[in-house]
């Protein structure tokens, strides 16, 4: 017996495989079927094998975003030039750029290196109006996906990705300098499709409220960002060293007890 055999029936005891089997059967089955396997997996190193269960899945998403034309539209658009209507479409589509993010307390500026990946970017130049779709997938209905946007903060990602399609319309000498992008359109949606069931699929767009909420929540996470960056100090927060090592009670928070429990602390 060579060491790969030795190999492969130290695997079947680790495994429980082939008990009933003799050594010498449990090593011909391993021997027929194995390598070939393992033949076929070093032809594909590098990438991903998927079970028919989910190759099954993800194919009742995508029949199930083709159904749906909006949702079709935006992820799998095309480069089109009809009747003098230019649309340019970029996957996958890296960005880098630099942010200045003033310290408050040091008085001092700080340049922050970001990065986004987009899924899309669909530039409509005639009227210059940039869609940034975002492909999700769900467990639950799609008609309830609202409350996953709100406990992911995907209106925060969508307000970062629009910051991002800014700086490339620049980089890219689309657009000469940050006044020019006034005078185009930004819209971020959510394409969702559900992973079960009637695999239903929709798209939300997102309104300025939430745009709104989540460039507030882009430069909150940029300070405290650039406050540990100028800092060197990862281990406390910002609100720790703000206030001298402490954490402070917020001034909203509202205790609540019960009759029976403002009665006990009292006689206590």
């Amino acid at each position: 017996m060579n060491f790969i055999h030795w190999c492969f029936l130290q695997a079947c005891e680790r495994a429980d495989y082939g008990k009933t089997f003799k050594t010498s059967t449990n090593l011909n089955k391993l021997l027929e079927s194995g390598i070939p396997y393992i033949q076929e997996a070093q032809k594909n190193a590098g990438k991903f094998g998927v079970t028919r269960t989910m190759k099954d899945s993800v194919d009742k998403c995508i029949n199930s975003l083709q159904a749906k034309k909006v949702a079709w539209d935006l992820i799998n658009p095309k480069d089109t030039s009809i009747n003098g209507v230019d649309i340019h479409a970029y996957n996958e589509l890296e960005i880098y750029w630099d942010e200045t993010v003033y310290l408050k307390k040091e008085e001092e500026y700080l340049t922050i290196r970001c990065k986004a990946k987009l899924d899309r970017m669909i530039i409509n130049f005639n009227t210059k109006t940039v869609k940034i779709p975002d492909v999700k997938t769900t467990g639950h209905s799609v008609y309830l996906f609202q409350s996953s946007m709100e406990y992911y903060k995907y209106y925060r990602q969508g307000a970062f990705y629009i910051r991002a399609a800014t700086q490339w319309l620049i980089q890219s000498g689309i657009v000469e300098n940050i006044g020019q992008v006034n005078g185009w359109k930004f819209e971020f949606s959510n394409v969702v499709t559900e992973t079960f069931g009637l695999y239903q699929a929709g798209v939300y767009k997102m309104n300025e409220y939430w745009l709104d909420k989540g460039l507030q929540a882009v430069k909150d996470g940029l300070q405290r960002i650039a406050h540990h960056v100028y800092t060197g100090d990862w281990i406390n927060s910002m609100e720790e060293y703000n206030n001298d090592g402490y954490l402070q009670y917020k001034d909203s928070a509202v205790s609540i007890h019960t009759e029976e429990e403002t009665e006990t602390n009292t006689n206590n």
